[in-house]
C-alpha cells in the first residue's frame, strides 16, 4: 500500500465509540426503607446518648468516692501528726522531770561547761 501524503492514514481516522453515558438517575428508596433507616439512626443516637450519660454518672460517682477517701486520708494524717507531737511532748516532759530531779536550775549546781582546748596561734 502506498501512502498518499494528502490523505490521512486510515488508522488516524476517528472511529465511532460507545455512545455517551446517560447521567445516573437517583435511586428512590421505598418509604418503608427510609423509615427503617431513620429509625436505625435514631436508635443509634439514643444508645450513644445513653452511654454518654452512663459514663458521666460513673465519673461523678468516682469523684465522690475519691472525696470520701481524701477526707479519710486527711483524718489519718491529722491523727498521725497528733501522735507524733504527743510522743515528742512525752520525751520533753521526761527530760524536764530529770532536770527538775537533779536540781540543775541554780548556777552553783549547774555543771560547768567543758573547756575547749586552746588552739595555738589563735
Amino acid at each position: 500500500m502506498v501512502c498518499n501524503p494528502t490523505l490521512p492514514h486510515p488508522a488516524a481516522q476517528p472511529q465511532p465509540g460507545p455512545p455517551p453515558a446517560a447521567p445516573p438517575h437517583r435511586i428512590r428508596w421505598p418509604v418503608r426503607s427510609r423509615g427503617l433507616l431513620a429509625g436505625g439512626i435514631l436508635l443509634s443516637l439514643l444508645i450513644l446518648c445513653g452511654g454518654a450519660v452512663a459514663l458521666w454518672r460513673a465519673r461523678e460517682a468516682a469523684i465522690e468516692d475519691w472525696k470520701i477517701r481524701a477526707a479519710g486520708f486527711t483524718t489519718i494524717l491529722a491523727e498521725h501528726a497528733n501522735q507524733t507531737i504527743r510522743g515528742a511532748d512525752l520525751v520533753l516532759r521526761s527530760i524536764q522531770r530529770e532536770v527538775d530531779e537533779a536540781r540543775l536550775d541554780t548556777p552553783r549546781t549547774a555543771p560547768r561547761p567543758a573547756r575547749q582546748p586552746r588552739i595555738p596561734g589563735s
